[in-house]
């Protein structure tokens, strides 16, 4: 039975498990009868959590018995823990109040932030001291960085990081700072902050001059308080020292805080709060298609799209899908953007039978492309497009993109329809199209023409007959400054649009232009989520994002080459046919760009293309896959190129207060429209991988809300062996699976012979018998074949979920050696060249065939510390060399499949022809990650492909080294001979793999199987700045640092052993380590290095003193660290730093490079 942490949290809020509580409890058990102090806070429960993912403070202990303490005397409860396992919703709904005492770091997964996130939705309350402020607020939970209210930037070191400061108590301070005096001062560690948000209510200001180091000047907020997303949240910076836990101004400072933070305790239902991402399901309801790229939800429920070639489709439910019409369409050639675009059916506001549709969709006539809004009736279940009702022509310039594409009913009943500008936007750097030259590179010809109706988002009130009146509150009514159609202008290719069905306000994505800097031109691109609560110019081609102003072209009058104002935009155009001056700008909702956005992180980074839903409202009716109320209210929104849904909390001034991801683990193949139905269900056209074709993976789609109520344990399974020869004895282990809801489980196995093709939807009929129970189990295969071992979980209310991993019997797999003559894991000065030989054992073939070992070496950069090799085998079938057919995950994350696929050109060309190119070429790997941090244009047609400089050089190297992996004609080696380091090293940080592997010949019905070795080469000078750069969790006390073109690791004596990685210590006599240190930035002492063997806390292998000036002076030198005898084969090293014996200073240096010294 595996333990559910949710028992953490019974009804006395945790105190009768493993977690320890204190407190309400505690002083009842010791016959307590005196009146709690503070009586608001009696019978209350409070989670103190103080875990760590960076550095650790020493007064975490006594805080921790500074807050039983406060429990017992004021009448509630203390559950202290570090165990992250708490956050669930049964574990942690009971309590009040949450406080973060002396937390660093990441400390919760992303499940855990969200069941984070839902308690203080719900109402609950929240401390943070001190270090609180320096959680979690790395860019991959915004939430937190506003809940908090400001995160740590520094701390004084000189004279010291503690110092006595001088402190105020704010004005509207209240309750939460109702114990303090008006002024004071006090002895403790004062943070600087970034984020710091300026409407929290100050409950304490410091004065940031009355102590030395503080990078901000005069009064600041150094504790405050704030209502966030339905709860409370205090924060304190007090708390550094453990003498500050037992001052009675601090203890009643927290109390103070405390109270207020718990309020009333009025909660709100838990799981009314942000879902997790498992309880969204997407139900694909036909596929394939052929650029599908515009819907709308009928009021029945049944649904119309559109193919870009000219096809209307109609999807019911139960029925499936059928064509009701084809147009015959202008799609221009090559890459255009022209066809049939957009539909919006009739009846829109009312069930019943199809009576037409509005559609736009290109016509050529003679040679003038014109855009096309028409009424197009039904006759016998079909569109008749011989029969269609223009209301529109617009005409267009044969280029090859911006039409735009959404035609779609209003609350209020208008139709809305939105229009491209029409312009190209190659050729100009990416910037806006001002040209006074080139016509179709001039969208102040149609976005900022009043009188031409592209670049425009339109309202009418249209007529089946092809007629249409204009409403009121158009942008240009009167129709003499402007077409009276107009209800938005200045828009560039604005795709979907959505409503606020409330409201009636229009919400719609516009996609922005390339350019990745800021020039003297104009800024960089962004694409950017508008809102529109009346009529109004949004600004393009004059100002972009938040009316960020281009340049004036030269030659313009009177004014060359000043900026466009926003409050006053001219249109000097000498192709504008309306008027000059313009309606004043209209700011973006949100922008944001290629790169990771400082005003918006949270819309992430890479290639982009805006989309909008519209705002979400919870239908009165709604059917089982409905939304939760928690999203009513809220604008959802997605993007083709990033492939998420996010939703959008506005406030009551109308800006984007949060983003918050959804269903991240829906997967949406290229998302173009979308739309909420009348289930409440949330209805997505993909239009799949590829650009300008048909696709296996272009669907219409339903992503569904699955409901609050149980889910399955989550299962993850390892096996000790997965092949071998019979009878084959297999350890399974499901160790780490855990129940989201935090319930019991239990496990059952089974080992059943595999189907062709079974998917994970078989397992529960392919599950028969039960051969073993519990977390662990041993099985055994008496039969050849390949298998499936299955687990079963069950949790404790009867949900069940399954999983399983292949295993073939009756073939052992080959034993792979990769010989090598002394020391492999380094090349040295004497050593440049290494003798290798392959060494191969296999019980069925006997003698090894030499045809089939196979021996192969590539370069590849160092990121992080080096793992140990994992020796194993493969399948014949993995490891027969072919390219692979799926991308790491690493590419979808960064939207790079918008463009590129593996062996198939798209919008981009394919990997493997990238790889073709440029794999030859001396330079090849160079150039690919200049133009992955870049950006580039015209290298494969007249796409740009944005700058991907947000990422680590080590992820682009990655990236870069993947692609490059899928050249066919790679660098093989002989069974024996040598390798040597310049033959494939041109950088410090680089590695050679050399891969020997050997295919055997199979037994009977156990097929072929792979085994493997290998060996990772490198200069044995290793620089540490990559390996903790890179290292997958934060070391205590340790910091990555750059001062110019010199990268070193700073580390504190007393923190946290760095991995230095595992290397062989064969023929190695010990490590030289380059450090230095700069007295006016850090304390002096003597230290110790000390270098551990096997884990962080391991047997100390060799250690060195040094001496660091006390007098603020600077020093440097190496260290010499010697391993004495014994010291040999692969081994796990630590790096760590400690005080000599009587320094009591927080002593620090630098460490550069450490050199592995080869025996003498």
């Amino acid at each position: 039975m595996a333990f559910g942490l949710a028992a953490l949290a019974v009804a006395s809020c945790g105190g009768e498990n493993d977690v320890e509580a204190t407190g309400r409890a505690a002083a009842a058990q010791a016959g307590a009868t005196e009146a709690p102090a503070n009586r608001a806070l009696e019978g209350a429960c409070v989670l103190v959590f103080s875990k760590t993912a960076g550095f650790r403070h020493d007064s975490i202990e006594v805080g921790q018995q500074m807050l039983r303490e406060l429990g017992e005397e004021n009448g509630f409860e203390v559950v202290t823990t570090e165990d992250a396992g708490v956050f669930t919703d049964r574990g942690i709904e009971g309590f009040d109040a949450v406080v973060f005492l002396n937390t660093t770091g990441d400390i919760l997964n992303d499940a855990q932030q969200r069941v984070f996130e839902r308690f203080i939705q719900s109402g609950g309350g929240f401390v943070g001291i001190h270090a609180a402020s320096d959680t979690e607020w790395g860019g991959t939970w915004p939430w937190y960085v506003g809940m908090i209210g400001g995160t740590f930037e520094a701390h004084p070191m000189n004279p010291s990081n503690v110092q006595n400061a001088r402190f105020f108590k704010g004005e509207n301070a209240g309750e939460a700072g109702k114990s303090l005096p008006e002024s004071f001062e006090y002895v403790d560690e004062w943070y600087d902050f970034n984020n710091l948000d300026e409407t929290t209510t100050p409950i304490l200001f410091i004065d940031r001059d009355s102590y030395i180091g503080a990078t901000a000047e005069g009064m600041e907020r150094i504790a405050w308080a704030h209502e966030y997303d339905g709860g409370r949240v205090f924060y304190t910076n007090f708390g550094h020292k453990n003498e500050t836990f037992s001052d009675d101004l601090f203890r009643n400072h927290v109390i103070d805080g405390l109270s207020w933070a718990v309020g009333d305790r009025d909660r709100r239902a838990f799981l009314d709060g942000r879902p997790d991402p498992d309880r969204f399901a997407k139900d694909v309801l036909i596929e394939p298609l052929d650029e599908p790229v515009s819907l709308d939800v009928m009021p029945d429920g049944s649904i119309l799209f559109v193919e870009r070639p000219g096809k209307v489709k109609l999807w019911r439910e139960g029925e499936g899908v059928s064509i009701v019409g084809e147009a015959d369409v202008f799609t221009g050639e090559g890459n255009s953007e022209f066809g049939l675009l957009a539909i919006a059916g009739v009846p829109y506001d009312r069930a019943g039978p199809l009576e037409g549709a509005y559609m736009m969709y290109d016509v050529l006539e003679g040679e003038q492309i014109l855009q096309r809004v028409a009424y197009v009736p039904v006759e016998g279940g079909t569109f008749d497009f011989a029969a269609a009702n223009t209301l529109l022509d617009i005409p267009s310039d044969p280029n090859c993109c911006h039409t735009g594409g959404a035609v779609r009913f209003g609350p209020d009943g208008y139709l809305y329809i939105a229009v491209g500008d029409n312009s190209n936007p190659f050729e100009i750097d990416g910037l806006a199209p001002l040209s006074e030259d080139v016509p179709e590179q001039d969208a102040r010809r149609s976005a900022g023409n009043t009188m031409d109706l592209r670049g425009k988002i339109l309202r009418i009130a249209p007529s089946p007959d092809g007629s249409y009146e204009v409403p009121e509150g158009n942008l240009f009514v009167e129709g003499e400054e402007g077409r009276p159609e107009i209800y938005v202008m200045g828009v560039r290719n604005p795709y979907t649009v959505g409503f606020d069905a409330e409201t009636g306000t229009l919400f719609f994505g516009d996609v922005g232009p390339d350019a990745q800097t800021d020039t003297e031109a104009g800024p960089r691109g962004y694409d950017e989520v508008n809102r529109a609560d009346a009529a109004g110019n949004f600004g393009w081609p004059f100002f972009v994002g938040d009316s960020r102003p281009y340049r004036r072209p030269e030659g313009e009058a009177p004014y060359p080459n000043a900026l466009y104002d926003p409050q006053a935009p001219i249109n000097s155009s000498p192709r504008n046919t309306g008027a000059r001056t313009l309606p004043p700008a209209h700011p973006a909702l949100i922008w944001y760009p290629y790169a990771v956005s400082e005003t918006f992180p949270e819309m992430g980074a890479g290639g982009r293309n805006a989309l909008v839903a519209g705002v979400y409202r919870r239908p009165a009716d709604a059917g089982e896959g409905a939304w939760p109320a928690y999203f009513d209210g809220k604008l959802i929104i997605s993007d083709f190129m990033r492939r998420y849904l996010k939703a959008v909390t506005i406030d009551e001034a109308g800006f984007a207060e949060q983003i918050m991801p959804i269903a991240e683990d829906t997967k949406l193949a290229s998302p173009l429209d979308l739309e909420f139905g009348p289930d409440g269900a949330l209805y997505v056209l993909e239009y799949g991988t590829r650009w300008f074709t048909g696709n296996d993976d272009a669907r219409l789609s339903r992503v569904r809300y699955l409901g609050d109520g149980n889910r399955a344990p989550q299962l993850t399974l390892s096996l000790d062996r997965t092949a071998g020869a019979l009878p084959l004895a297999i350890k399974a282990s499901a160790e780490g699976s855990t129940d989201p809801d935090g319930d019991d489980f239990s496990l059952a196995w089974a080992v059943v012979p595999a189907e062709r093709d079974a998917s994970p939807a078989d397992y529960p009929r392919l599950f028969a018998n039960a051969a073993a129970q519990g977390m662990q189990a041993e099985l055994s295969l008496s039969k050849p074949g390949h298998h499936l071992v299955i687990a079963r979980a069950t949790d404790a209310q009867g949900a069940v979920s399954y999983d399983a991993v292949g295993v073939d019997s009756g073939n052992e797999p080959p034993q792979v050696t990769l010989a090598i003559d002394g020391n492999r894991s380094f090349f040295w000065p004497g050593r440049e060249e290494v003798a290798y030989r392959v060494e191969v054992t296999d019980a069925e073939d006997g003698t090894a065939v030499r045809d089939r070992i196979n021996v192969v070496a590539a370069k590849a950069s160092v990121d992080g510390p080096p793992a140990p090799v994992v020796l194993g085998h493969l399948a014949a079938a993995e490891a027969s060399g072919a390219a692979p057919t799926e991308l790491p995950e690493l590419f979808d994350e960064n939207s790079c499949s918008g463009c590129h696929q593996i062996a198939a050109s798209s919008i981009g060309p394919a990997y493997t022809e990238v790889a073709q190119r440029y794999g030859g070429e001396a330079d090849g790997r160079k150039t690919l990650l200049t133009t992955l941090a870049e950006g580039s244009s015209g290298k494969w047609g007249d796409r740009a492909m944005p700058a991907f400089d947000f990422l680590d050089e080590s992820v682009r190297e990655e990236m870069v080294d993947f692609v490059l992996s899928l050249k066919t004609d790679g660098t093989s080696l002989p069974a024996e001979g040598t390798v040597s380091a310049s033959q494939f090293l041109d950088e410090p940080d680089q590695y050679v793999s050399v891969i020997a592997s050997y295919t055997d010949g199979g037994s009977g019905e156990a097929p072929p199987l792979v085994g493997r070795d290998e060996v990772r080469l490198r200069s044995n000078k290793v620089g540490l700045y990559g390996l903790l750069d890179g290292a997958e969790e934060p070391v205590d006390g340790a910091e990555a640092l750059e001062y110019g073109d010199l990268e070193m690791v700073s580390m504190t004596a007393g923190g946290g052993a760095m991995p230095l990685g595992t290397y062989d210590l064969t023929g190695l006599g010990g490590i030289g380590l380059q450090w230095a240190f700069d007295g006016a930035y850090w304390p002096g002492g003597d230290v110790v290095l000390e270098l551990l063997s096997g884990s962080a806390d391991g047997d100390v292998l060799a250690q060195a003193p040094v001496t660091l000036p006390d007098d603020g002076g600077e020093a440097r030198g190496t260290a010499e660290l010697s391993f004495g005898d014994g010291a040999a084969g692969m081994t796990p090293l630590f790096l760590r730093v400690r005080p000599a014996d009587g320094n009591d200073q927080e002593s620090r240096l630098a460490l550069t490079e450490a050199v592995f010294e080869p025996l003498r």
